[in-house]
């Protein structure tokens, strides 16, 4: 089942599910989520339903890309599931290549490296640490992926074994619209056996002005708070992770802390809590340093600018 999610991009659309449709592996069905795109995104999917009996279009009302994914799974029915994000498009053997290291090894994830494009038509391999090829156990995966060098924190270029995401439950978190690929990534790898990793780069992420990754208001930063809160929780209980973890959160505050990018009292805030656990040791300097004082009054200086 490859679950495409889909709002309000007519333009990146076609070539997404073209690039499904030619896929080398013909065994599957294609589940397009209407999330209540006010465009002409709904027709054009209806129109490729009309001539692929493979494609099942959903319509639904606006509640975010998770929404949507929770539905295509809902609906799903193969025995596999694989997410592709409506602005990207797939190579021709990503089911095939996927499908078959699944199967042949009997692991629970199968996944592969990305390449990402620019919209001026340059591209670039992603920055994810390269994995040897080949399998690994999901829990020596989870523990890579928590320590920033696994299998990314998105929820493409993935092939997962639907028993275990309807055996537990599994879903999308509703509730954050940044980072739910990873807190879905994490908590799918905590509930499987064997994994698999695919050298080449199979799926094709574009990045554009639109794209969510490019949205860097301050919304998105507490969004990002808020998703490591998440997944700080689910492994709380685990003593093996809490090392990692702690070292997520501090790059994380660490992050936001340099960008500037929210309010004062915000700010100041995280400033406070950061830990400099698992940081190297320039990092600790710099929060030990600028802990005992608070961060510029960027907002003073913007108004002063204004007004000269």
């Amino acid at each position: 089942s490859v679950i495409v999610p889909f709002y309000k991009v007519e333009k990146y659309l076609p070539k997404c599910v073209n690039s499904i449709l030619a896929q080398t592996f013909r065994d599957f069905e294609l589940l397009l989520v209407d999330d209540g795109s006010p465009d002409a995104c709904g027709k054009i999917c209806d129109e490729y339903a009309g001539a692929d009996s493979r494609i099942r279009v959903f319509h639904k009302a606006n509640g975010g890309v998770s929404s949507a994914r929770n539905l295509g799974i809902e609906k799903s029915t193969g025995e596999w599931i694989c997410f592709v994000d409506s602005d990207d498009w797939v190579e021709e053997n990503l089911l095939e290549i996927l499908h078959n290291a699944a199967t042949h090894d009997d692991v629970d994830l199968a996944f592969c490296r990305v390449r990402l494009h620019e919209t001026d038509a340059s591209s670039r391999s992603s920055k994810d640490p390269v994995l040897p090829s080949g399998k690994r156990p999901a829990q020596t995966l989870l523990r890579e992926t928590l320590a920033g060098r696994g299998c990314g924190g998105s929820s493409c270029g993935k092939l997962y074994r639907t028993e275990i995401i309807k055996k537990f439950e599994l879903k999308f978190n509703e509730t954050v619209s940044m980072f739910e690929d990873l807190l879905f990534v994490l908590q799918f790898l905590e509930k499987s056996s064997g994994t698999f990793c695919i050298q080449n780069e199979l799926y094709n992420y574009l990045l554009h002005a639109e794209s969510a990754t490019h949205r860097l208001s301050p919304e998105f930063y507490r969004e990002g708070i808020k998703a490591m809160n998440l997944i700080s929780d689910e492994f709380e209980n685990e003593q093996w992770a809490k090392p990692l973890i702690d070292k997520y959160k501090s790059s994380t505050k660490l992050k936001i802390i340099s960008t500037h990018s929210l309010p004062r009292k915000e700010l100041l805030n995280l400033w406070r809590d950061a830990s400099t656990a698992g940081l190297p040791l320039s990092k600790r300097f710099l929060l030990k340093t600028f802990s005992a004082t608070p961060p510029p009054k960027l907002d003073t200086l913007y108004v002063a600018n204004q007004n000269i």
